[in-house]
């Protein structure tokens, strides 16, 4: 984890600055046919930043396959509120809004980057995660999407598939794409020892923040009925 100072604490800023506004334009748009040609911009904003990532890591010589593949769950995540926003799917929503909250969150809370970033890599990465967490405020409390009861025990079961996918790969490039061969410093995944330990906490924490993520809509569901 770190803390990147003035840059992090203007970052934290612009997402809930973002957040706001994409809701608020959510709610202005809901109901009309502008809602998904905005949605769709912000679909192609997206793609345009996660493509931008192996040039970057070309350009400061980063690029490896262990390191420049699309396999992070914010990568997967981002994949999923782009389909989300260009088709308005319920399923890719709900993926991006507990992956995307779960994940794309914490990652601009606890950044896992080096204190002396370089300014372009910086503002990809915060744009790409900024992104994906405020399409989802579009989304959900914008357009009014919201996850279907018990989809978070669906994404938690997809969440491990994708964790024995990338494992698999992480094993033929010998990378650690979604932290699963090492745990990233400074994190919540240290307090649950080493590796292979490690993987059981952070399962246990996914599903627990899966959860607490449901639970604003299954008590809504309950004032409802």
């Amino acid at each position: 984890m770190t803390r990147l100072g003035a840059e992090h604490s203007a970052a934290l800023v612009a997402t809930a600055l973002a957040c706001g506004l994409l809701a608020w334009i959510g709610r202005r748009l809901r109901g009309t046919p502008a809602a998904l040609t905005f949605g769709r911009g912000l679909a192609i904003l997206l793609l345009v930043a996660q493509f931008a990532d192996p040039f970057i890591s070309a350009h400061y010589g980063w690029l490896e396959a262990r390191n420049g593949l699309p396999l992070e769950l914010c990568d997967v995540s981002g994949f999923a509120i782009m389909f989300a926003l260009w088709t308005h799917r319920q399923a890719a929503f709900e993926l991006a809004y507990f992956w995307g909250l779960a994940g794309a969150l914490m990652a601009i809370l606890m950044p896992d980057l080096p204190a002396d970033i370089p300014t372009l890599e910086f503002l990809r990465f915060f744009t790409m995660h900024i992104g994906i967490v405020a399409a989802i405020f579009y989304l959900g409390p914008g357009l009014g999407m919201r996850p279907r009861p018990n989809a978070e025990w669906k994404v938690f079961g997809w969440t491990l598939l994708c964790a024995l996918v990338v494992g698999a790969i992480n094993q033929q490039l010998g990378a650690n794409y979604m932290y699963l061969c090492q745990s990233p410093p400074g994190t919540p995944l240290e307090w649950f020892g080493p590796w292979p330990w490690y993987l059981f906490g952070a399962a246990g924490l996914a599903l627990g923040m899966y959860l607490l993520l449901a639970l604003p809509y299954r008590l809504s569901r309950k004032a409802e009925s």
